[in-house]
């Protein structure tokens, strides 16, 4: 998951910068999900259900709309925060319960980073693996394209991990 995790937000996003770039696909690796497994005697002694879990989750992780504001020498961008991005954020959420204390999601439920569903594997030299697919834009130069992939892959080397 973690090698997924680089590759999917680290490395593509920069490929996709580099001139002649059109697409960049990712095959392979686990991606990551957050789970939450509720724990029907906690949600019993709490006299909760699982609906109330799973509105206290998308409370916990939906995204707020957001914008921006004109000036007269610049556009400030609005960016919306808050919503739970990891298993802590998530499991800190609020359960509402009327008259009582709130409750959190983890005092009901585990929350748990887990691999999605696979849908697709890759193989590198016959083990699992991430395996990333650059397509050229139409009409770009293919050796400066290429040229431009090993220079953003060149860059992104020094934050690499080791290799086993």
């Amino acid at each position: 998951m973690a090698l997924r995790d680089i590759v999917q937000w680290t490395v593509r996003p920069r490929l996709l910068a580099a001139a002649g770039v059109a697409r960049v696909a990712v095959y392979g690796g686990q991606v990551r999900r957050i789970e939450v497994r509720a724990r029907p005697g906690d949600l019993s002694d709490s006299d909760l259900g699982f609906l109330d879990i799973l509105n206290a989750a998308k409370r916990a992780t939906s995204v707020a709309g957001a914008g921006f504001i004109d000036t007269d020498a610049q556009r400030v961008l609005i960016e919306p925060h808050g919503q739970a991005l990891t298993k802590e954020d998530v499991g800190a959420g609020q359960i509402q319960v009327s008259g009582a204390a709130p409750v959190r999601i983890d005092d009901v439920a585990d929350v748990v980073d887990a691999p999605a569903p696979a849908s697709g594997d890759a193989l590198i030299m016959g083990k699992p693996g991430v395996l990333v697919e650059v397509a050229r834009q139409y009409g770009a130069n293919t050796l400066e394209t290429t040229h431009a992939v090993e220079q953003a892959l060149a860059a992104l080397r020094p934050r690499s991990p080791p290799r086993a």
